[in-house]
């Protein structure tokens, strides 16, 4: 009789050690999302900025020691060689209420047509509105300099 009560203490033991709380049993998903674009802003270990030509305002995705910057053979890119203009792709994941860059892909340089040029006049235009001092007089420049890009460019 004691030998099956210390089997069955044994046994519940077990069981009671084995089973997991409902915390423990909580599965975590992530989604990676792509978006791709052109940058109009890139500050290294920070984020990126893209203007897409599917939304009208420019979105920012969050970099991390964790994001890979690779060329369209997915060969890696040096940060020297980022800056505003390329065509990239991100893939990134929703976190919070920020966009966390997980991977980056640099296009070749994309030709500049009118469409661009325009599209780029007018994102200087609406940074020059909201900024101040150099940055604002570095938006201005940029407005002006695309504005007659565009003039000169056939479509």
């Amino acid at each position: 009789m004691k030998k099956a009560f210390c089997a069955l203490s044994i046994v519940a033991t077990s069981l009671a050690l084995s089973t997991s709380s409902p915390a423990e049993d909580v599965v975590r998903t992530t989604t990676s999302t792509i978006s791709g674009g052109t940058i109009t802003e890139f500050s290294p270990s920070e984020s990126v900025v893209i203007q897409s030509e599917t939304t009208t305002t420019p979105v920012r995705y969050w970099v991390t020691r964790d994001t890979t910057w690779v060329d369209e053979t997915g060969a890696p890119v040096t940060v020297e060689r980022i800056q505003r203009g390329l065509p990239i792709t991100v893939r990134y994941i929703h976190e919070g209420d920020r966009d966390i860059a997980s991977r980056v892909i640099v296009h070749r340089e994309a030709r500049m047509t009118k469409a661009r040029a325009k599209a780029l006049k007018e994102y200087y235009d609406k940074l020059a509105d909201k900024s101040e001092g150099r940055e604002k007089a570095n938006a201005e420049a940029l407005e002006e300099y695309y504005d007659k890009l565009a003039d000169h460019l056939k479509d």
